[in-house]
């Protein structure tokens, strides 16, 4: 892994993959973490703090160490592949990272994911309803496989 804007620690499979909802047509979707050079830490200029690389059906967002802790401590559903996704690519840091990861886990990240699962009566949910749409209901139950996982 290399990036021009800093050193990259983790990549972890994202969207509809990590989910459990691709489709034959489904992009690829990667989230990342990298680490931004001490002279831009220190510096008192713009940061970058998130970037997005596309390249034909592959689709990377990468968000600095800093910025990545700040949204999964909101509790953001865009962040819990970073916990809990297949891993790509890690170094000893990205490894360290996922090993800590329950100290992301709070009553912010959890309630909204349980309630979004519970307020669409997911009982007796088709996870394979042929429609070849994602109904919301597929994304809700991926999300709670994902806080699942990310728990354990």
């Amino acid at each position: 892994m290399e990036l021009d804007y800093g050193t990259p620690i983790l990549k972890v499979q994202s969207g509809s993959h990590a989910y459990g909802v691709a489709q034959e047509n489904s992009d690829t979707d990667y989230l990342g973490i990298f680490v931004a050079p001490t002279k831009d830490v220190l510096s008192f200029g713009v940061k970058q703090t998130a970037t997005h690389d596309i390249e034909g059906d592959i689709d990377i967002t990468w968000w600095e160490l800093t910025h990545a802790c700040k949204i999964l401590m909101k509790g953001a559903f865009s962040a819990l592949p970073l916990l809990a996704g297949e891993v790509i690519e890690a170094t000893d840091d990205g490894h360290s990272f996922r090993a800590n990861r329950s100290a992301f886990l709070s009553k912010q990240m959890l309630e909204p994911v349980l309630g979004f699962a519970k307020s669409l009566g997911l009982e007796g949910f088709d996870m394979n309803d042929g429609s070849g749409l994602f109904p919301p209901k597929k994304y809700a139950v991926a999300y709670r496989n994902l806080v699942i996982a990310a728990t354990r």
